[in-house]
């Protein structure tokens, strides 16, 4: 069932577009990643949502009613700012029923409401402290513990993990996804994190300039990138990019109506394969390794230009730079983009039907 629609949204500052007809249907329970780089929109767009700023044109639409024109108070939301927004000089069981004494809820219901939070969040040592005696990941437990106790179904989330380190961060990542299922919140989420979108998020928006670039699932965005700047940005390492003139004439599988100037072939690294020269599909020259744990990336500058591709191998693996080498990789592997555009030209090799996704299915 939809629950949240966004209705072709347009917001310009001082002649720049912020966001340009983004619309988005979002069913109940479901959790959305916002994801781009900085300046994209994403942040405005969860703004726009929670009412804090206001969109030129365009409609949103909760379970049905239109709220593009309610103050935030009226929007039946609960939102986590980057900041986390706790009261320095309140206690965390302050901080918790703030909004609900705020809203002038029925307190006879705050103390069950109160222990149910600080059960589900581990904060029942905690709720005499204030917030400058916490840690940044108990913080963020109060922050997140301030949106449960509202008891909203939408629950709107700013970068929150921002503030902590690599590996608090994982530990959230997977208690804030398993706190959305268990409870049944409908969440967007914002993030620059790619690694964080695609952990956690049963969908993922993209956002470039303050267009959505493409919507769908993880495994769509890395499978099925719509443009360039998908696959630029979705995939670690990002995937390889170049001319499809770097390649000999007759590895190039011309997609219909195309030249080979026009066209941008992509391999993600773990769809390449090292060689001896004489058997790749093209040469290059080996300039560096990294070993990253799981595996090891490899650089590699093609042949005759200045290209520079990564291929990911599993384990520990030792190269000598300047070694020359040969790159291999199976057709079904490749991805085309027009040069101008960005936009990916669907056709395999030859010209024939893309086939690619039915066989990584």
């Amino acid at each position: 069932m939809t629950f949240l629609v966004l209705h072709q949204l347009q917001t310009s500052r001082g002649g720049k577009i912020i966001l340009n007809n983004v619309s988005l249907q979002v069913d109940e329970g479901e959790f959305i990643a916002i994801l781009g780089p900085s300046g994209c929109g994403k942040t405005t767009l969860l703004r726009t949502l929670a009412g804090l700023e206001t969109a030129d044109h365009g409609q949103i639409y909760l379970q049905q009613q239109e709220i593009s024109q309610l103050p935030p108070s009226g929007r039946q939301l609960a939102m986590v700012f980057q900041s986390y927004a706790l009261f320095p000089h309140l206690t965390i069981r302050e901080n918790l029923l703030f909004g609900p004494r705020a809203r002038g809820e029925d307190r006879k219901q705050f103390a069950s409401r109160l222990q149910e939070v600080a059960g589900l969040l581990e904060l029942e040592p905690l709720l005499d402290r204030r917030p400058g005696e916490l840690s940044g990941g108990q913080q963020q437990r109060v922050a997140l513990g301030r949106a449960i106790i509202a008891r909203r179904k939408l629950c709107l989330m700013d970068e929150p993990l921002s503030n902590l380190d690599a590996r608090l961060r994982q530990t959230m990542r997977r208690e804030i996804r398993q706190l959305q299922q268990s409870l049944g919140l409908t969440m967007l989420y914002v993030t620059h994190d790619q690694s964080e979108a695609m952990s956690m998020a049963d969908r993922i928006v993209l956002m470039n300039n303050g267009c959505m670039e493409q919507c769908g699932t993880p495994a769509e965005l890395y499978q099925q990138p719509a443009s360039m700047f998908v696959a630029n940005f979705i995939g670690s390492p990002p995937m390889n990019l170049f001319p499809l003139t770097a390649i000999p004439p007759q590895q190039r599988y011309l997609p219909s109506a195309e030249t080979a100037a026009d066209v941008v072939l992509g391999l993600r690294a773990e769809s390449l394969t090292l060689t001896s020269p004489a058997h790749g599909r093209v040469q290059a020259t080996l300039i560096s390794h990294e070993f990253m744990g799981s595996d090891t990336r490899i650089l590699c500058r093609l042949a005759g230009g200045s290209e520079v591709v990564t291929v990911k191998m599993e384990g520990l693996r030792h190269f000598e730079p300047g070694t020359p080498v040969g790159l291999a990789w199976d057709d079904q592997a490749e991805y085309r983009f027009h040069r101008h555009s960005g936009q990916r030209i669907l056709s395999g090799p030859a010209g024939l039907p893309d086939q690619r996704f039915h066989a990584l299915s």
